[in-house]
Order: structure tokens, then C-alpha cells, then sequence
């Protein structure tokens, strides 16, 4: 079973930094959960929110703003003082951080303003770091996904859903999305939902996961995998020698 550590290991360093990157590969984790959204001069960096304000001192849009001014806000220190002076990651400098054999989510934030550019910047640049055999896409905008097929069929791509769909499978295939994967929010998962889907050579990954009994409960469904952000301990509770 796959742990995700989503945005890093989020409970012991500032969510998508690279400390938090890197402290999950240090608990021994070999799967990685980020955001990426892209700057006003078209630069892809590691951010939840379509703002700052949350987790920074800067209090703006990230469409708004060029890479230099993204990475004059501090996203440690809202954290822990012990943070104060960490930098909001570019995608690329997450490529070198982490090794090739570490899966990597890049779920897509996209602004409407760049939408049909996000999509071939991220491609280009997965490709131009070797990192094709371990990125795995995923976006609630399915129209980012749709993109992501059309442009590299080989792509694998994962879509996020909150919700009870139906035969999500047919949803997504009808729109052109060949899937690699679901992930689905963790009240939703049901045994149908993922028998259903592994029929069809489907996986299915919960979010986000950070109970002992929980994870329990969901790996007896039979799920391929949990976003946690608590990865190390999570891998525990799984008793997953290989979590990858």
C-alpha cells in the first residue's frame, strides 16, 4: 500500500517546503504529495492556495506575482519560529531534492488565467528533468487533466474527487481521460468504489489520512493508497516494510 506524504511530512515542518520534503524522506517515505501553481512570469512553484496569506507573510495572489517576488515571503515562520526563512519551492528545485526512485503527485492548482499554458510548462519540464517514470498529474480541474492526456497519452493521470460519483471511471473516460488512478475523498471510499475501479485496472488513493484505525479500516477494502501527513507514522500503522 502507497503513503502519500502529503505536502511533505505537514505535521512536522511547513506544509509543500522543501524541509517538509524533505523530512518525509527521511521517515522513509517513497511517495510525495504537492501543489503546484504557476507565477505571473510563468514559472511553476509549490503552493496549496491560489494566495499566500495562509501559509507566508505576503498577503497576495500568486498569479499576481513574478518567481523573485513569490520567493521574498517566508513560508516557515506562520509554522514555528524554528522555520522562519524558508522559501515557497520552485517544482525544479523539488526535482533535485528528491530522488528519482521517490514517486512524486503534482496536483495542478490551476487559475483560470493559465489554463491551456500550466499544462505544457509542467510536461516541458518533467521531461526536461528526466522525471517522466515517477510524476504521477492529478487536478480537481478535470480540464487540466483532459489537457494533460491530449498532450502526453502516457501521461498518468489521477483525478480528485469530493464526492459520490458514479461509475467514475465512465465519467472520466467519456471525457477522453484514460485514468491511472482516483483519489477520493476518505468518508467516501467504499469497497464497490474500489473493487469497481481495480476491475478495470484503476487504482484508488484516499485523502487525506491521518488516523491509526482509519488507515486500518481502508486498507481492508483493499485501497491502494492514503495521502497522509503523517507519513512516517503512517507506514507504521500500514506495518509496510515497502510503501512504495
Amino acid at each position: 500500500m502507497t503513503v502519500f506524504a502529503h505536502r511533505g511530512a505537514s505535521r512536522n515542518a511547513p506544509e509543500n517546503s522543501l524541509v517538509a520534503f524533505q523530512t518525509a524522506l527521511d521517515q522513509g517515505a517513497r511517495a510525495i504529495e504537492l501543489d503546484v501553481q504557476m507565477t505571473r512570469d510563468r514559472e511553476l512553484v509549490v503552493c496549496h492556495d491560489l494566495t499566500l496569506d495562509r501559509t507566508t507573510d505576503q498577503k497576495r495572489f500568486i498569479k499576481d506575482l513574478t518567481l523573485e517576488e513569490v520567493r521574498a515571503a517566508d513560508c516557515g515562520s506562520w509554522f514555528h519560529q524554528d522555520f522562519s526563512g524558508q522559501t515557497v519551492p520552485t517544482l525544479q528545485e523539488v526535482f533535485r531534492l528528491v530522488p528519482p526512485s521517490v514517486l512524486i503527485n503534482v496536483e495542478v492548482k490551476n487559475h483560470p488565467c493559465h489554463q491551456g499554458i500550466i499544462e505544457e510548462s509542467l510536461l516541458e519540464l518533467v521531461a526536461r528533468e528526466g522525471r517522466q517514470e515517477s510524476v504521477l498529474y492529478s487536478s480537481f480541474d478535470h480540464l487540466v487533466l483532459q489537457r494533460l492526456h491530449r498532450l502526453d497519452p502516457d501521461a498518468p493521470i489521477g483525478a480528485l474527487f469530493y464526492a459520490n460519483i458514479l461509475e467514475p471511471w465512465r465519467y472520466l473516460e467519456s471525457q477522453g481521460i484514460a485514468p491511472f488512478s482516483l483519489h477520493w475523498a476518505e468518508e467516501y471510499v467504499s469497497r464497490e468504489l474500489v473493487q469497481g475501479a481495480q476491475e478495470r485496472g484503476v487504482k484508488v488513493f484516499a485523502y487525506t489520512v491521518n488516523q491509526a484505525d482509519r488507515a486500518r479500516e481502508l486498507a481492508g477494502l483493499g485501497l491502494d493508497g492514503i495521502f497522509s501527513d503523517l507519513p512516517g507514522e503512517a507506514g507504521a500503522w500500514l506495518n509496510q516494510d515497502d510503501p512504495g
